[in-house]
């Protein structure tokens, strides 16, 4: 119970709402305000319950600014309790979606998805070292990141292809990210003093890896919440075109450094990287790592194009075969290595397997040739010693005083960000693909969950973010996984790995991962879809090279933002873009037959500029609009709606606008059309709004612009029949050739209706009057031919 004034005790019915309404008394507006046929209040009442009289009033005095057709049909405010459900009703939460998947199937897919998981687990081992060299990590980071990803994706993911692990952009912000907060990216050195320094800085990148991992979970998390995954489709694909290629670029340039076997200072601008790589080759290479790199980068290459050709022609030819068996030409499949079948099957198995292997067969290799060169005195640096087992559970250090002044957490948002992005982005992309192929369907916003939870577990085991990755998904749908179960078997053998086999690993030469990272990132190279834009879209093809440009030349992360501005400028420049055309009637002729229907069976309207022979009435403007209008470009229609008028001349009665293709308006644009309609009415020119959206109708309405523009039905039908309405109110002679249609008929009903209505107000410019028929569409007119 609410009391406003200390005076005499409130009324005893519970739940009364008490208001001192003696102010209001005195001035009056209480009395003014009561309904008609209510009691009179008296003086002497200083204190009332909130009763239908007090209602009323403080109904009209708040809701005074409410439009009076919402008044009329009363506005009523939903109670807590629904607008709570529907606001959860809005948000979304996690699920298990391989728990209802049929065990059964899990058995029947078993075979190829544990021979998948292991194929990707081989492949995994030397690229997540390999990544994890990218992001300025320690080896052994890559592996964490490749173990604990699977695992949770297994239960929370909706795609059976996908893999989750280390990923070349992910692993390249992450040492962005690492300049961004202002730690030093040094690594081993052979003073004492400076390795401690280098161990202690790693450390730190180790424990602030883990933040950033637990940041980007905070962001997809989020997204997922809210439901916002749909807002990445206004990321362009010319954009991640641009970004991904010249990022591949940027990798495989920078990362050539282990090959040549010297470092490179990092830079802010990255052409300087480029400059001091270009005078310093050759006097700085080291020859024993030159020779390992190459080797094994052209080895990589080699083999790998190999396997692309293979899978190229085990399509084709499975296709061919496919085809043959349909026709009856073959009664059996059989096994088949490229174009090639063959009747071992085994042999195709093993092949499939010794392709897949090829990074882990030349890991193998180099690191028996430099164990023999480092035992025999050569200079080769390797990535030493990998702690065995994994890191211990515990939370990332969110205080993060490592260097006695903490960074803050938001700063590590704002770097969080885009690679929670590219995660989205590179992960459902890769997803999307092949579940097209599998012919099942994704859950979006459930993948958000996913790469979420695998971030925030991540997190907590001193990993890096994860990421789908394009060519260990590709390789999973190649062999035939079908189930999550491949991403357990992946993760327990880089388990295995980390547990029982951390000192095999000691002796790979870092050449030989530049090598990897350099063969894996040159799948990213999208130049083909670059030529082929700029022949059949230019616009995107200067977004792709502009982005392209500014990841390579000037710096990565400032590319996918410019790229993403670059991108929007240009969605509001087409956006502004209005396109109006004035249309006229087409007619049949002698010569020529240019509508193919009986002018009495109907009226076709094509645009001026396109139909040179159509026609349109000296009385009638008809405007075709196609765009939403908004603030962007209501000045550009206002200027062609009047230039439009001034070719047409004094002669005009009223203006026809067919909004068939206009679905949104929004403020300004109301605006702009109540402005020309009273502009209109002041030449005695009626203004007509045709085959309007019923979004477009609920926009008008909630301007009251709805009755100046023609009103219910008259707004949502066919601009013909709106056409021959207006023409037969004209009483012109022509309106006696109109087509007799029903939609025609319920047009003209239509438009009496509204006359009649607008008959019984008055209008402040005088162009009605009470119960006048002078309006400009009763006046008697003759026009002895319609064109």
């Amino acid at each position: 119970m609410a009391s406003i004034d200390s005076g005499e005790p409130a009324n005893k019915e519970e739940n009364a709402i008490v208001v001192d309404v003696a102010p209001f008394i005195a001035q009056g507006t209480l009395a003014s305000s009561r309904r008609d046929g209510a009691p009179p209040i008296s003086d002497e009442t200083d204190r009332i319950g909130l009763d239908e009289r007090m209602r009323s009033y403080l109904r009209d005095y708040f809701l005074g600014f409410v439009p009076p057709h919402i008044r009329r049909k009363g506005l009523q405010m939903p109670p807590i309790e629904s607008m709570g459900r529907k606001f959860i009703s809005l948000l979304s939460f996690p699920y298990l979606p391989w728990v209802s998947f049929e065990w059964r199937k899990y058995g029947k897919h078993a075979p190829a998805d544990i021979m998948g998981g292991l194929t990707v687990g081989i492949m995994l081992v030397p690229q997540g070292m390999a990544y994890a060299a990218l992001s300025n990590l320690p080896p052994i980071y890559g592996l964490y990141a490749s173990t604990i990803a699977g695992y949770v994706y297994t239960f929370f993911g909706t795609s059976g292809q996908l893999t989750l692990g280390p990923v070349a952009l992910v692993s390249l912000f992450m040492s962005e990210t690492f300049t961004s907060l202002g730690i030093p990216l040094t690594e081993k050195d052979k003073d004492p003093i400076l390795n401690a320094e280098a161990q202690y800085h790693t450390f730190v990148r180790g424990q602030m890896a883990a933040v950033v991992s637990f940041g980007a979970a905070v962001l997809l998390c989020g997204m997922a919440l809210f439901r916002v995954g749909s807002l990445m489709k206004f990321v362009s694909p010319s954009v991640l075109t641009g970004f991904v290629t010249g990022s591949a670029v940027y990798i495989f340039i920078s990362q050539s450094k282990y090959i040549w076997g010297f470092k490179i200072p990092r830079d802010t601008v990255q052409i300087n990287e480029y400059r001091y790589l270009i005078t310093h080759i050759r006097t700085e290479s080291n020859s024993t790592a030159m020779a390992m790199g190459l080797t094994s980068f052209f080895a990589l290459w080699f083999l790998n194009t190999l396997r692309r050709v293979r899978e190229k022609g085990r399509e084709e030819g499975g296709d061919r075969v496919e085809k043959q068996e349909r026709e009856g030409g073959l009664k059996s499949s059989r096994p088949h290595i490229g174009r090639i079948r063959t009747r071992k099957p085994w042999l195709a198995n093993f092949l499939a397997i010794l392709l897949s292997s090829t990074t882990l067969l030349v890991i193998i290799v180099a690191t028996a040739v430099s164990y023999y060169l480092i035992q025999n005195g050569m200079e080769l640096e390797i990535i030493g010693k990998v702690p065995a087992g994994f890191n211990k559970f515990e939370y990332p250090a969110l205080n993060n005083d490592f260097y006695g002044e903490g960074i803050p957490f938001g700063k590590v948002m704002i770097c969080a960000l885009p690679i929670a992005l590219l995660t989205y982005l590179e992960s459902v992309s890769v997803a999307r693909k092949y579940a097209l192929y599998n012919k099942y369907a994704l859950d979006m916003t459930q993948e958000l969950w996913a790469l979420g939870f695998g971030c925030l577990f991540a997190s907590f085991f001193k990993a890096y973010p994860p990421g789908g990755s394009f060519s260990r998904t590709a390789l999973q749908h190649e062999v035939g996984v079908k189930t999550p179960l491949a991403n357990v078997v992946t993760s327990l053998f880089v388990t295995m790995v980390l547990v029982a086999a951390t000192s095999l690993l000691e002796f790979v030469p870092k050449a030989v991962l530049g090598a990897i990272i350099c063969t894996c990132i040159m799948s990213l190279f999208d130049f083909h879809d670059m030529w082929r834009a700029l022949w059949v879209a230019p616009v995107d093809f200067l977004v792709m090279i502009f982005t392209f440009l500014v990841t390579v030349l000037y710096n990565v992360e400032r590319g996918l933002e410019y790229g993403i501005i670059a991108s929007v400028v240009i969605l509001l420049l087409q956006l502004s873009k209005l396109d109006m055309d004035s249309i006229g009637q087409l007619r049949v002729t002698d010569d020529e037959v240019e509508m193919l229907v009986d002018p009495k069976a109907g009226t076709q309207f094509r645009p001026l500029d396109n139909y040179p022979s159509a026609r349109q009435h000296p009385s009638i403007k008809v405007l075709r609009l196609r765009a939403n209008l908004f603030f962007g470009n209501v000045s550009m229609f206002r200027d062609e709606f009047y230039a439009s008028l001034v070719e047409v001349g004094s002669a005009i009665k009223a203006v026809i606008i067919d909004a068939s293709g206009v679905v949104e308006m929004d403020l300004s644009a109301l605006a702009v059309i109540d402005e020309l309609v009273n502009e209109m009415q002041k030449q005695q020119v009626e203004v007509f709004i045709a085959s309007a959206s019923t979004r477009v109708v609920k926009s008008l309405e909630a301007y009251d612009l709805l009755d100046d523009v023609g009103g219910l039905p008259l707004v949502q039908l066919e601009v013909e029949d709106v056409f021959w309405a207006v023409l037969e109110d004209l009483n012109l002679e022509e309106a006696q050739n109109a087509p007799q249609r029903p939609r025609s008929n319920s047009a003209s009903q239509a438009l009496a209706e509204h006359r009649a209505h607008s008959a019984g107000a008055s209008c402040t410019n005088g162009f009605y009057s009470q119960g006048s028929k002078s309006s400009p569409l009763n006046r008697e007119e003759k026009v002895d031919d319609i064109f």
